[in-house]
């Protein structure tokens, strides 16, 4: 638990310091982050795709 409270409070001081707060941050489940901005992205761009 000391873990995840340490990290929780690394992740908001790397936040702030690079100004986060207007950004959309993504945290995949599983993998690593590349794999999930990639998937993330391709799915927004398909169901854009089908809205037009």
């Amino acid at each position: 638990m000391d873990n995840l409270h340490a990290g929780g409070m690394l992740l908001d001081s790397i936040g702030r310091t690079f100004n986060f707060e207007k950004r959309n941050l993504i945290f995949p489940r599983y993998g690593n982050w590349l794999v999930g901005y990639v998937v993330l992205r391709g799915y927004l761009e398909e169901t854009e795709a089908v809205k037009k």
